[in-house]
């Protein structure tokens, strides 16, 4: 299970980590930049399901969005940090 965190293909890419300044919460920022990111994957015909690796501290964000527990890696971003694996298939 674990190797399917890691294989990255035309047909399922990872999105990289989208941050906004602590100072910028609340606003709508983070949602309306991973709504666009996930409209313009969306938009290619090759994608048919995107990926991300994340914290405990994003992962509740993340889900209310539409992505899905696929793997759990315990100490994967270092030891006590799990890396949570989320996917969301678009087409």
């Amino acid at each position: 299970m674990a190797e399917w965190a890691w294989q990255i293909t035309v047909e399922r890419p990872w999105l990289r980590w989208g941050m906004v300044h602590a100072t910028h919460h609340t606003q709508g920022i983070g949602p309306h930049l991973l709504e666009r990111r996930l409209a313009w994957i969306a938009r290619q015909s090759a994608i048919t399901r995107v990926r991300v690796a994340t914290t405990e501290l994003v992962r509740g964000f993340l889900e209310r969005k539409g992505l899905a527990m696929a793997v759990v890696t315990h100490d994967g971003f270092g030891q006590g940090v799990p890396r949570f694996g989320l996917e969301l298939t678009v087409a």
